[in-house]
């Protein structure tokens, strides 16, 4: 490796690619002509970054800056225990919104474990899910609860042993339904309190799994079925159905976001 006085060529490069200007670099670039070179390079040429790429980047940021705008931004510029306790009201409504009206008494042993065990899951996961950003990320702790949170309605159905009174049940598809309606509700809270926008996968994850207990939180509340078929074909899909479409929704977001980018790229010569 050529070096110039005291520092290599390769630690220049380094450095003029991070845009650094330590002690002995401007004596290098002086006294050799190819890492001077590169030190007048534009920054995306230094970087090896193509035009549709610094274009997608750009839109990314301007997209973050817009949405730092509104109720939106206010929310997430609240304090991490405030924030936290304005996803927790939003659930408390939300599941009382969905018991509001329905004939729900008496109220079976095995509801009254499965909305216990919801409540205090939910307690859990929006603690976690809306941690401080400034905080190291634990993926696979996040993954782990997440995965273990979507598996419980799924067991408390199959342990449930009593016989549910069909003619007691509302609808049966209506169950779904609601259950899809309040957990995609408070998806739409916990992504505008959240300071990434759910850009980090643990805490979109986890937001995920929120929405799916609170939507079988609702249902236990609603529905007096506790038939174990019934909770099977219309309550544990909930968390299911919600992490195939918010994660499917977010791939294509992201997909029209990198094809526009380059489509534009195409037709514009290359920036510098």
């Amino acid at each position: 490796m050529m070096s110039k006085g005291s520092m290599s060529c390769e630690r220049a490069r380094a450095c003029v690619t991070a845009g650094e200007v330590p002690a002995g670099v401007e004596e290098h670039l002086l006294s050799c002509e190819s890492c001077a070179a590169l030190a007048l390079q534009p920054p995306r040429e230094r970087l090896g970054i193509t035009a549709a790429e610094l274009d997608a980047m750009l839109d990314v940021v301007e997209a973050r800056i817009e949405a730092e705008r509104g109720v939106g931004a206010w929310l997430r510029a609240r304090p991490t225990w405030l924030r936290r306790l304005l996803a927790t009201l939003g659930c408390a409504l939300l599941a009382a919104a969905s018991a509001y009206g329905s004939s729900w008494l008496p109220f079976s042993a095995s509801r009254l474990a499965a909305s216990g065990a919801y409540s205090l899951l939910l307690v859990v996961v929006l603690r976690e899910s809306l941690r401080p950003s400034h905080l190291p990320a634990r993926v696979r702790s996040q993954l782990a609860l997440a995965i273990g949170v979507v598996a419980v309605p799924a067991l408390f159905a199959l342990l449930s042993a009593a016989a549910s009174d069909s003619a007691a049940q509302p609808a049966r598809a209506g169950c779904l339904r609601l259950g899809l309606l309040m957990g995609l509700v408070l998806l739409g809270l916990l992504r505008a309190l959240d300071r990434n926008l759910h850009a980090a996968g643990g805490s979109a994850l986890l937001a995920v799994a929120a929405a799916g207990l609170l939507g079988n939180l609702a249902l236990t509340l609603y529905c007096p079925g506790t038939d174990a078929a019934h909770l099977l074909r219309w309550h544990v899909p909930v968390g299911p159905l919600l992490l195939v479409f918010y994660f499917g929704l977010e791939r294509i977001s992201r997909f029209r976001l990198v094809r526009g980018a380059a489509a534009r790229g195409v037709g514009h010569p290359p920036h510098v």
